[in-house]
């Protein structure tokens, strides 16, 4: 009798190869991120013609083990990331930090504002970018699971219309089993300063406080990636093939190259609140901070409420229970660059963030500072709270103090995105058209980092559409 359980267990799949200098393929995506393996899925979906994936990177448990696949490590995953060379391209700001993407961020899911891709169709001249044409493409990957009343009590339950999601596409998208109970109580102070509770976000309305959709396997409690959704499952593909810890340093393109790339190489909790600052808060506000505001779009919100069920500062009490209330920027103003620091790939580029150099930004985040002590104070959480704030504490009461502990404390909370802007011919800012076509070369599309204006509480779902327009041959 024969045995074959090793040779089982050695067998490797035949998209994985090695670094090869005399192939040629009809696409090759630069950069297997959550962006590229969105694309090389849809593009080897067509058995005629050949895909490569060329990533400089490897399969992240190779540098982390199993803490980007349990959603509960999320918190060691992330910390685990500055020290890892294997994760990450760990770019350096000058002199902040970053990181992120669908293997290593909080798992939030949730969709744009209408009219934030009105407001895009419009700058790039395509309406191919409008809510109706990009909602099919967002269903279309997405594998959703209701919520499970059984473990979600009634104060815990989602609100969602089910004509906005959809069933049996790769990327699982699903509320948590259960509900933190500080939140049910932040649900109560949100609507007391009047941020009403509303609908989960996947119907293009970005207000209110809602229950946050997780990327989290429903059947088996895993993250769920670009790399589990999109690549895993399709990797006997006899045309698509990946090449990882490859550098793509030059460019030869006879047919079509597809450059996700990067911007450079989301914040958890299960309970969000958005809203636009109220006008008693923003009375006060410098000219120039309500001319930057007044110009995104009407259903855009300012302001993120993240909820956490913990404490995120030293000095806490054993025995003692602590809860957190962040607010974050939805529309920050700041500007920053990103410059190359050599011609060689090889080299970091120069990152300079400039946060918090835009007086609308402070003045957005003292405001929300002091909404969340509002809610803190709402007799809806006299039920819960005991004992006075802890961090920074009631010695901090004025604009410049409350400042101050923004400017010490805050964190950068982001994806960086956009770093080459779509938009028309005539902007000199635009680096690839509509389709994302690369403006002034004749063959490569940039797929990713090219939508500006159109995150909300999480960055990955717009980048599981970018064939919307791209490749027009590939139907939702």
């Amino acid at each position: 009798m024969r045995h074959y359980t090793l040779l089982a267990l050695c067998a490797i799949s035949p998209a994985w190869a090695a670094p090869s200098t005399s192939r040629s393929f009809d696409y090759v995506v630069v950069g297997g991120g959550t962006a590229g393996l969105t694309v090389a899925n849809r593009l080897s979906e067509d058995a005629h013609v050949t895909v490569a994936v060329v990533e400089a990177g490897n399969a992240i448990e190779n540098g982390v083990g199993n803490l980007s696949y349990v959603p509960g490590y999320v918190s060691m995953l992330q910390a685990s990331i500055p020290g890892s060379a294997s994760v990450g391209w760990g770019f350096k700001t000058t002199p902040q930090q970053l990181g992120g993407c669908s293997t290593i961020n909080n798992m939030a899911y949730g969709r744009t504002s209408k009219g934030a891709l009105q407001r895009l169709a419009e700058t790039v001249g395509d309406q191919s970018y409008t809510w109706n044409q990009v909602l099919p493409f967002y269903q279309k990957s997405m594998n959703f699971a209701p919520p499970d009343d059984r473990t979600r009590l009634s104060n815990a339950t989602p609100s969602y219309d089910p004509k906005a999601v959809a069933r049996g596409g790769p990327l699982s998208v699903n509320f948590p089993a259960y509900a933190e109970s500080w939140s049910t109580w932040v649900v109560k102070g949100l609507a007391a300063i009047g941020i009403s509770p509303g609908r989960a976000l996947v119907e293009g309305a970005l207000s209110g406080s809602t229950w946050q959709l997780m990327t989290v396997d429903h059947a088996t409690g895993r993250r769920s990636s670009s790399n589990s959704a999109f690549l895993s499952p399709v990797s006997r593909r006899n045309n698509l093939v990946v090449f990882t810890d490859t550098m793509a340093e030059q460019t030869r393109w006879p047919t079509l190259m597809t450059m996700p790339g990067g911007a450079l190489t989301n914040p958890g909790g299960d309970l969000v609140g958005l809203e636009k600052i109220p006008s008693d808060l923003r009375a006060n506000w410098s000219p120039e901070t309500k001319s930057a505001l007044s110009a995104l779009p009407d259903d855009w919100p300012e302001i993120q409420y993240l909820v956490f069920p913990a404490a995120f500062t030293p000095g806490t009490q054993a025995g003692a229970s602590y809860a957190s209330l962040i607010p974050a920027l939805q529309a920050p103003q700041s500007t920053g660059n990103v410059t190359i620091s050599s011609a060689r790939m090889s080299d970091p580029p120069v990152i300079n963030p400039n946060w918090l150099t835009a007086q609308a930004d402070l003045d957005v985040l003292v405001a929300g500072f002091k909404r969340m002590r509002q809610l803190v104070a709402s007799k809806a959480m006299a039920g819960v709270t005991v004992g006075e704030e802890f961090l920074p504490g009631p010695s901090v009461q004025t604009d410049d103090q409350i400042l101050a502990f923004v400017k010490a404390a805050g964190q950068s909370m982001c994806h960086a995105h956009a770093t080459n802007a779509m938009g028309k011919a005539s902007d000199a800012n635009a680096v690839v058209d509509s389709s994302g076509k690369v403006y002034g070369v004749k063959n490569p599309r940039q797929m990713c980092m090219i939508m500006e204006m159109t995150d909300s509480v999480s960055f990955d779902v717009k980048v599981r559409v970018v064939d919307a327009s791209a490749f027009p041959f590939l139907l939702p």
